[in-house]
């Protein structure tokens, strides 16, 4: 009896063989017709890598104003001296200039705005 239920399986198993063959695109080797070297990624999650954000180019901040009193661009400039805590802007059209006291964090913008600020406040 078990030579017979032998045979029997045998039988089966070509006869699946056989059903494989039939279908076009389908290896019986692997699952859901992967070749064998794509094989070994299933299971895995899709990698959630992004790419590095761009770099922002930077750009410096203006050193050359337009002036408050004749209207020139880009015609007063301003000097930081760090060590003494001052700055200076001064027009070079109408040698208009001024002077404050500065801290570290201080920017030659902020100079420029430091002086606007003042005209603003002897005018009004």
């Amino acid at each position: 009896m078990p030579y017979c239920s032998c045979l029997v399986v045998y039988i089966v198993v070509e006869e699946w063989a056989a059903c494989d063959e039939e279908r076009p695109g389908f290896n019986s080797h692997s699952s859901l017709g992967k070749s064998p070297q794509e094989h070994h990624t299933m299971g895995r999650r899709k990698s959630n890598r992004k790419p590095p954000p761009r770099k922002k180019n930077i750009v410096p901040l203006d050193t050359m104003f337009n002036c408050p009193f004749c209207n020139h661009e880009k015609s007063c400039e301003v000097d930081i001296d760090h060590e003494r805590n001052t700055a200076r802007v001064g027009c070079r059209i109408c040698m208009e200039d001024f002077q404050c006291t500065v801290h570290y964090l201080m920017e030659p913008v902020d100079v420029y705005n430091e002086w606007i600020d003042a005209c603003e406040a002897a005018n009004g």
